[in-house]
């Protein structure tokens, strides 16, 4: 009896702190927020130490790295330039040689399932605690989103049948979050309604989820000449944000949109902040490289893949995982005075670029530019089979004139720096993947 009275006792003190935002602030919380304007160089000695422990731990303890110890020099002044003689960690290795990659000695671990963008289920290993080891509070925190704040979420999540709404099963509700979960992928108009409907009645003060169904919610409110009460903040992720996804979404919410990178393998990466220069990442947390296809270091300003190091991972170390999602980092500070590290722009899956015969690489982004400029314009979406050209799909209102697909293919070209085979369509809709999101790129090539 006197049990039952503890729990409930630690139970009422756990949605206590949920509620006031204490729960977010963990130590290792607060470690990140004491150190977050040292020096950028005593910032990258506290990585290059964080860096050499892991590997050693990972000689040491993991079957797929033993091979390298006494091979590679783990000292802090030479681990950034060492770390280069490690084979990347791949998708398919975690899927083929999972066991060789974990500490069996560890009995406790969490088993996470990942599809993303490809579809490919992965299951992932993570340490029990590791999860208090990771930036999520941290970021969360200097937006401002608290725990407890009210807020709508549209992106995938594990279903737990005593939160679900009883007149719409596929909703949940979790009251000491004070959070509408919506599954992503299954926006039909009822259930955008519904959101409609919470949102008038509920008022919350954040909308967080992938990049699509939150956009799409705007659009609904939008060409349906609704209004709801505005939000304080927007986070979207897990999809390439474009330009004309941006402007509806924060014309339509009265509110700043914040992007943000994380994924299931490497937990929440990188932030932005309010200043939207680009988004931060915790260098105690993460080690970054933007590498070329010869796993070369690019350029400041330059495309290239990035390679992810968990610092803090030990059930299953993950060092410089192959994402497949393409970014350009910059060495120049936010403004906001935060000195962590900043990547100027992600630009997404390899899948979601076209490629040229002259070896040419282009994102989304600056297709969305060009075509955005047609307010007829509504929704697009490339695919490429061939290396020598691509179809672009059109959702569009009125008719494609060949007037307009000359202008357009006269605007595209440039973008390859050579000639391309552009087959311009007109289609009803852009069909979304399992996931939820749209790929305005696919690309085979």
């Amino acid at each position: 009896m006197l049990n039952m009275i503890y729990k409930a006792i630690e139970k009422v003190n756990k949605i206590k702190r949920v509620l006031t935002g204490e729960g977010a602030k963990t130590k290792y919380t607060k470690y990140l927020q004491n150190i977050q304007h040292l020096p950028i160089e005593k910032l990258r000695e506290i990585q290059a130490l964080k860096l050499s422990y892991l590997l050693q731990y990972s000689f040491d303890n993991i079957e797929a790295y033993k091979s390298y110890k006494n091979q590679i020099d783990l000292s802090p002044e030479t681990i950034f330039d060492e770390v280069k003689h490690i084979t990347p960690l791949t998708k398919q290795d975690i899927i083929n040689q999972s066991q060789s990659h974990i500490n069996h000695e560890l009995s406790t671990c969490i088993k996470r399932e990942t599809g993303g963008t490809s579809s490919n289920s992965t299951v992932i290993y993570k340490g029990i605690s590791e999860h208090l080891f990771n930036a999520d509070n941290y970021f969360n925190l200097f937006n401002g989103i608290t725990p407890g704040k009210s807020r709508i979420i549209l992106r995938a999540f594990e279903m737990q049948k005593k939160y679900q709404l009883d007149e719409h099963p596929e909703v949940m509700y979790i009251p000491f979050k004070n959070s509408y979960y919506f599954v992503p992928y299954s926006l039909d108009e009822q259930k955008l309604q519904l959101l409609y409907n919470i949102c008038i009645t509920k008022k919350p003060k954040i909308i967080w989820g992938i990049t699509r169904p939150v956009y799409d919610f705007a659009r609904y409110i939008q060409d349906t000449n609704k209004t709801i009460p505005p939000f304080e903040l927007c986070m979207t992720s897990g999809q390439t944000l474009l330009p004309h996804h941006r402007k509806v979404i924060e014309q339509v919410y009265q509110a700043p949109l914040i992007n943000k990178y994380a994924s299931t393998e490497c937990w929440n990466v990188a932030n932005q902040c309010l200043h939207r220069e680009g988004l931060h990442y915790c260098s105690p947390v993460h080690y970054i490289e933007i590498l070329d296809a010869n796993l070369n270091h690019v350029a400041e300003g330059q495309r290239g893949e990035m390679y992810i190091t968990i610092l803090n991972s030990r059930y299953f170390p993950m060092i410089r995982y192959k994402t497949n999602d393409y970014a350009i980092y910059t060495e120049k500070p936010c403004s906001c005075g935060i000195t962590y590290p900043v990547l100027q722009q992600i630009e997404g899956r390899n899948i979601e670029s076209i490629r040229a015969p002259n070896l040419s690489v282009v994102s989304p982004v600056p297709i969305d530019k060009i075509l955005f400029d047609y307010p007829n314009i509504k929704e697009f979406q490339v695919i490429q089979s061939v290396l020598t050209g691509y179809d672009l799909n059109l959702v569009i209102d009125g008719s494609l004139t060949k007037e307009l697909q000359y202008e357009i293919k006269k605007r595209l070209i440039p973008l390859h720096g050579c000639d391309m085979n552009i087959s311009i369509n007109k289609t009803k809709t852009i069909q979304s993947e399992k996931s939820g999101k749209i790929l305005h790129i696919k690309s085979t090539v």
